[in-house]
């Protein structure tokens, strides 16, 4: 089910295209307490706290660090190109997260209007899923 739950989970709107592997690494970073993310997106998770999903997206995009970064990894692409519609032999992919916050298991995808909270998952059967990351998804919520 889709909450509002912004006190506890660090959520934005994918407002950039083609940034979707980023906004669900920084959906993961931004979400693990245990992950020490550094002095920079510590900076920018206080500075963007009481921001929209919205804004929190436009923030995203507008970070010097985070757009560099995102950057070096991405294909070139010419200025222009051309757009089309992808058919069904094209391989079309879409970055999400899933993270366990404060025993819950949420489904982060920026493109979504907020984040879903799937259920029950205890840190240990997250971390049984973790170990096999290539194996269909077969979560175990209780």
């Amino acid at each position: 089910r889709l909450v509002d739950d912004s006190a506890k989970i660090f959520f934005a709107s994918q407002v950039v295209n083609n940034a979707c592997a980023t906004q669900a690494l920084l959906s993961i970073l931004m979400n693990r307490k245990e992950i020490d993310v550094g002095q920079e997106l510590e900076t920018f998770k206080a500075f963007t706290a009481d921001f929209s999903p919205e804004l929190k997206g436009l923030a995203i995009s507008n970070c010097d660090s985070i757009r560099k970064s995102h950057n070096s990894f991405s294909r070139p692409e010419p200025f222009t190109s051309d757009e089309k519609a992808a058919s069904k032999d094209d391989d079309v992919y879409h970055f999400i997260s899933y993270v366990p916050i404060e025993g819950q298991l949420y489904e982060l995808d920026g493109l979504k209007s907020g984040p879903i909270n799937l259920g029950e998952c205890s840190e240990v059967s997250w971390r049984g899923h973790q170990s096999n990351p290539c194996s269909p998804c077969k979560w175990t919520v209780n």
